[in-house]
């Protein structure tokens, strides 16, 4: 199964494969959250006015330019002469939350607010605060770690397809159902009037299925299958069941035709019949940054590097794990990039 969200490395960004074999199209995620800066300095300030604190802060969740250019140029060094795709992720309903730790080591959430709805996921907040917030943001701008720190969650909803191609001969499925028997003469004389065969029995659903079944199994009948890379593996065995079972109430539904072609088969009877199934796949991304480590000089704007979470497919997105622990179904890749 592939419920995990698939993500591959291509250089520096992470990102996700949403185009059918051979397309080449990326969508990559946004790196971990950091502060904004003016000039050098992060845009990070505690304003005090007596008994009330302020908190502002100007910040987004994005990928640095530089990271897209050298991937789009990876990309095409790979796939060269060929058509690439490499977009930013667009992500739903993004969200930040900002978790305080006091001098007593006591944590509280504040949030959560409503981020852009551009690429930037930019957040431009002035909070009221309390005085034991204000003390974990003041130890933050001084450079403690683990005093202040910056969630950052969104839903990715990736729209997936796969092609469904049932085709081959139905000879050895009415074969199976209908046994050829040559027609009888009246009379011993050459031009003595034959006899019409008789009419066979409808089959049962289950006959005709085992018939179906049996002409797939020994490649009399093939289904074949061409995907998008996020289409999950439960929605395709959901996908196979109504095209073969298609063919199964189309074969009982023109039995009548069917039965006579079958009593004297044609030298090739052929099906070929395609369908497009969609899928909608939604998972929970997050990051989250210490925003002391802007001002320590650890990691650059507050950066800690904490993986993007992966959730669960359909319906509403999944709890976020670590997405280096998504397992791959595996598929053909180009060489140099790297699943994880």
């Amino acid at each position: 199964m592939n419920d995990e969200l698939q993500t591959l490395h291509i250089g520096a960004l992470r990102c996700i494969d949403v185009g059918w074999p051979g397309e080449h199209r990326f969508l990559y995620l946004p790196g971990d959250p950091r502060l904004d800066r003016d000039g050098n300095t992060p845009m990070l300030h505690l304003l005090r006015m007596g008994s009330a604190d302020q908190l502002s802060l100007q910040m987004s969740w994005e990928q640095d330019p530089e990271a897209v250019d050298a991937a789009r140029q990876q990309l095409q060094a790979r796939f060269p002469g060929e058509p690439v795709s490499l977009l930013p992720a667009e992500l739903d309903g993004v969200h930040v939350m900002l978790v305080m730790v006091d001098d007593a080591g006591v944590s509280r959430e504040l949030g959560p607010f409503t981020a852009s709805g551009t690429s930037s996921n930019r957040l431009a907040l002035v909070e009221a605060i309390s005085r034991e917030d204000a003390q974990a943001v003041q130890a933050a701008m001084d450079g403690a770690e683990s005093r202040l720190r910056v969630r950052y969650g969104g839903g990715l909803r990736v729209d997936a397809r796969v092609e469904l191609t049932l085709q081959g001969s139905l000879q050895p499925v009415y074969a199976a159902l209908v046994p050829s028997a040559p027609a009888k003469s009246s009379g011993w004389f050459p031009f003595s009037k034959k006899t019409e065969a008789a009419k066979p029995p409808v089959p049962t659903i289950e006959q005709v299925r085992q018939a179906v079944d049996s002409a797939l199994s020994d490649g009399s009948l093939t289904l074949d299958v061409r995907r998008t890379a996020q289409f999950s593996d439960d929605a395709l065995t959901r996908a196979t069941a109504p095209v073969v079972n298609g063919l199964v109430r189309q074969i009982l539904d023109n039995w009548s035709n069917a039965a006579f072609a079958a009593t004297t088969p044609p030298e090739d009877l052929r099906i070929h019949a395609a369908t497009t199934v969609p899928e909608r796949r939604e998972w929970h991304i997050q990051a989250s940054a210490d925003l002391g480590r802007a001002f320590a000089g650890t990691a650059p704007d507050g950066a800690d590097g904490v993986p993007h979470g992966g959730g669960s497919p359909g319906g509403p997105a999944g709890t976020a794990g670590t997405a280096g622990t998504a397992s791959r179904t595996p598929r053909a890749s180009a060489p140099g990039l790297s699943g994880g």
